[in-house]
């Protein structure tokens, strides 16, 4: 600095070269957070379209979702693909905007993306290439009408759970369904949502929550109290 109390041209470099310093270390951070803020939010999306999906078929079907709707009414009780998990959403796919909402942005474990609903082999969803690969929620069997905070469908990194199969849709065994019997360790895993995950309850509503939220949205879905169980299907 001059005598003055100015900043002379070494000075100005200096806070220049500074700043330029601390803008080029701090940007691969912000632009790390803005990314993961961004899937956040399209995770948010995609899980909105697909509550207003399932919404729109209930609508149909005296509120009633496609899983526990008999095959002779038009739904998938007892048929025998409900156990997978890409004809579950295929059954309301007439009210989901593309088949890219069945994947979060943030899931990097998804082995394909579909491009619509079609069985063509170039990114058609119900072609075998795709079908259960292009699927990244999972789905509960216990979101009913009369419980409209029960939990619809979310995000599939779920970790600390006690899995063990079952059977359901009326003594069919589906492929791929696991019941939670116990939640008390259920917590977020990292492999997403870092810690965090978003559900879709059966109101519409989407939430992003902490694994203490996890397990009291879990309370609010479980509709079989005496067993303490609650049928969920993942994707994988």
């Amino acid at each position: 600095m001059s005598s003055n109390g100015g900043f002379t041209r070494i000075d100005l470099a200096v806070l220049i070269l500074v700043v330029c310093l601390g803008a080029a270390l701090a940007n691969p951070l912000f632009t790390s957070h803005s990314r993961a803020r961004a899937d956040t939010l399209m995770c948010q999306a995609n899980l909105a379209d697909i509550g207003r999906a399932y919404q729109l078929w209930a609508n149909d079907h005296e509120d009633r979702g496609p899983f526990i709707v008999p095959t002779s009414e038009g739904g998938l009780w007892q048929h025998p693909l409900a156990g997978n998990p890409y004809i579950q959403f295929a059954w309301v796919s007439n009210g989901l905007s593309s088949p890219k909402v069945l994947v979060c942005p943030a899931d990097t474990n998804i082995v394909r993306i579909a491009k619509d609903f079609s069985a063509n082999p170039d990114g058609g969803f119900m072609h075998p290439a795709y079908r259960n690969n292009a699927v990244g929620y999972f789905l509960s069997f216990h979101a009913q009408r009369f419980m409209p905070r029960s939990i619809l469908s979310g995000d599939r990194n779920i970790d600390g759970t006690s899995f063990s199969g079952c059977s359901f849709s009326g003594g069919l065994t589906l492929r791929a369904v696991e019941s939670f019997s116990t939640w008390a360790g259920a917590q977020w895993g990292q492999q997403i949502h870092s810690l965090e995950g978003n559900l879709v309850l059966n109101d519409g509503s989407v939430e992003q929550t902490s694994t203490t939220q996890l397990r009291a949205a879990v309370l609010s879905s479980d509709d079989d109290i005496s067993r303490g169980v609650i049928h969920v299907l993942f994707p994988r």
